[in-house]
């Protein structure tokens, strides 16, 4: 995403959480996806991060958590830490809804280990 458009990117994610939660517009989770779609396509972690979730949740989505696990890579491989730590819950099945995909503890881990440095960090 070129400097110029990376504001454009932004904007889409920004309405998709405006959709999603209800803020200034009525909620609407389906366009709530879809404008984090557009922004997630063009590289934006927050979206993908945003993006997983809605497919995690089934929100706006058919829930499908291989997609999920798909779109918050994603974003983690981009030091989006919350993506960092939900994709990290799910590698090594923390919690319930979490073991959804093939566990893989070590990177699981390693996600939240990342997590925890980039947090430290802010």
């Amino acid at each position: 995403v070129s400097q110029p458009d990376q504001g454009l990117a932004d904007a889409q994610s920004d309405v998709g959480y405006c959709y999603s939660l209800g803020m200034g517009l009525e909620q609407d989770y389906y366009e709530g996806a879809r404008w984090f779609r557009l922004a997630a396509n063009q590289g934006i972690a927050r979206a993908q991060y945003s993006l997983g979730r809605c497919y995690f949740a089934g929100d706006g989505l058919v829930q499908g958590f291989e997609e999920a696990a798909r779109w918050l890579r994603l974003g983690a491989d981009q030091d989006h830490a919350i993506g960092q730590v939900m994709l990290g819950k799910m590698l090594v099945g923390d919690g319930p809804g979490y073991a959804r995909v093939p566990a893989d503890i070590p990177a699981g881990a390693k996600l939240l280990a990342r997590a925890a440095q980039c947090a430290e960090l802010q």
